[in-house]
């Protein structure tokens, strides 16, 4: 049935099944011989186990798409060529020093941004208070400590940045 799936093409989409696809096909036949009452043990050899390993190998699978890695020179590539506000530029670079994800720092559309009542200066960094972060599961609010960059990183400094947007 598996080997039908890879060699089989979906008139809909005018390609092969997908490894998901074919996975999900098997959960069904599964599940159907289940509630027929059926034995399952043919679902559980290592036989199939190494038959859709080789399958994921030869088809791919699309849940896995390697992202680009977000380095510094594209970051100041994005900075330099900033047309937006002080105040986007300067979460852009607190977003990416503090390994922050879009939604933490962020609000809904029409809100502020990044609260100052949320900001805390102290001598050579920021203390940023995120009301939910992806390391707070109970969503009671995390602080972040934003160090201010190496003289080496001049306008790219995400303190700097802060202060001259506010």
């Amino acid at each position: 049935f598996v080997s039908w799936l890879c060699t089989s093409h979906q008139p809909a989409r005018g390609g092969r099944y997908s490894y998901g696809n074919i996975q999900k096909a098997l959960c069904a036949l599964k599940a159907a011989c289940k509630f027929a009452g059926m034995r399952l043990q043919s679902f559980e050899t290592p036989r199939l186990e190494l038959f859709m390993r080789g399958v994921r190998k030869t088809i791919g699978d699309a849940r896995r798409e390697p992202r680009l890695p977000l380095i510094f020179s594209l970051v100041a590539t994005i900075c330099d060529a900033w047309t937006g506000s002080n105040m986007g530029r300067a979460l852009f670079l607190v977003a990416f020093f503090g390994l922050f994800r879009p939604g933490e720092i962020t609000k809904a559309p029409g809100s502020t941004l990044l609260p100052r009542a949320n900001v805390e200066w102290l001598s050579g960094h920021v203390k940023i208070r995120l009301d939910a972060s992806k390391v707070d599961i109970f969503r009671r609010g995390a602080h972040a400590i934003i160090a201010e960059a190496a003289p080496s990183f001049g306008k790219y400094c995400p303190v700097k940045a802060l202060r001259k947007a506010w």
